[in-house]
């Protein structure tokens, strides 16, 4: 017996599909609206509350903070006690996990929440024992200036205690909670800043473990340390000096080797190869500018430096403003525990000016 199949109309099939492609492409980015909310509040969960009152039984008086359209906070308290501790919840609110990571890198304790990838760095920084030089400072700080560190770090504490709940979100992706701030935290952030700004101390512990095998005369022909600008100037206007000179060297205070060091492409390309990336020993550099009062706007004279530092987000510097009432003081902090100030007291009626220490 013969059997007869009826195939669905072509329009039907195509159809069906289209709506079925319809339906899956809907859902999908259903799905991605949704993960994207959901990534969205959770960050946005935890970010610190910058509006409003917070209580803290820590200060002894009222502080206000005040942020700008920058977000740069402005601090201001009427005792140096509630000043330093607002700085530190403050800085804590902003930048917690930056300094979290910091303090561990100087440290040497990455590799417990980064992997055994980061043991080797770990291992070099216990060797130079920069958490125990810190230690060691911090039994001889100035009584006052040890208390105010101390309030610093309660400020940061108090922050950490208030958000272990709602941690920023590198926290919860690595599955830990950060310790309590120390007073030794505040200096591993500045030894950790030397050491970054310090480039030459691996070659000096080569050259150490060599003269150890070497003579007073060998090291001072491996390691000159004099050269033909050492010697006196009186010496200098002496005409054999130059069959003493390098080659390629040139006397600085002729004339003719000014217009002799015109750049050339030759040279420019060999001084732009210096900042090469595939370069190993090569840092970036540098410099210092200082405009006298006589070209300026306000008659002051202006600073202007650069840190030997490469760009990074966030920024290494976090700048803020905070000032007390009573005495008349205001700080310009640039970092995540406050390495540069600037103090402006008020007395009988003057302002003097002068670097806190």
């Amino acid at each position: 017996m013969a059997t007869t199949i009826l195939a669905p109309p072509k329009k039907q099939t195509r159809r069906m599909l289209l709506r079925s492609l319809s339906t899956f492409g809907i859902l999908l980015v259903l799905a991605c609206l949704g993960v994207a909310l959901w990534i969205y509040s959770l960050g946005h969960s935890e970010l610190p509350q910058v509006d409003g009152s917070i209580r803290m039984d820590e200060l002894s008086g009222q502080v206000s903070v005040l942020r700008d359209k920058l977000g740069v906070p402005h601090i201001r308290a009427s005792s140096y006690e509630d000043l330093f501790f607002a700085q530190g919840f403050v800085t804590a609110q902003d930048r917690l996990w930056q300094m979290d990571i910091s303090r561990r890198y100087a440290a040497g304790t990455l590799a417990e929440i980064l992997g055994p990838n980061l043991v080797k760095h770990d291992r070099l920084q216990r060797y130079l024992q920069i958490r125990a030089a810190c230690e060691e400072a911090v039994d001889k700080l100035d009584p006052r200036q040890r208390h105010l560190l101390e309030m610093y770090s309660r400020g940061v504490n108090a922050f950490i205690q208030q958000s272990r709940k709602h941690l920023p979100l590198e926290f919860k992706i690595l599955g830990y909670s950060p310790s309590l701030w120390r007073i030794e935290d505040s200096l591993l952030i500045g030894a950790n800043m030397d050491q970054m700004l310090n480039t030459q101390y691996d070659l000096e512990l080569k050259r150490e473990r060599v003269a150890r095998h070497l003579n007073a005369q060998e090291i001072a022909d491996l390691y000159p340390t004099t050269s033909w600008r050492d010697l006196p100037p009186a010496q200098q206007a002496n005409p054999s000096i130059e069959d003493e000179r390098p080659p390629g060297e040139n006397n600085p205070d002729s004339e003719q080797d000014e217009k002799d060091e015109q750049p050339s492409p030759a040279k420019t390309s060999s001084f732009t190869s210096a900042f090469d990336r595939t370069c190993e020993m090569c840092v970036p550099g540098s410099n210092n500018w200082v405009v006298s009062g006589v070209h300026t706007a306000s008659g002051k004279p202006l600073l202007s430096n650069d840190m030997h530092i490469e760009h990074s987000i966030p920024d290494i510097w976090s700048p803020g403003d905070s000032q007390t009432l009573d005495p008349m003081c205001r700080i310009c902090s640039w970092s995540n525990s406050i390495l540069r100030e600037r103090l402006q007291r008020r007395k009988a009626g003057k302002h003097q000016r002068r670097p806190m220490r």
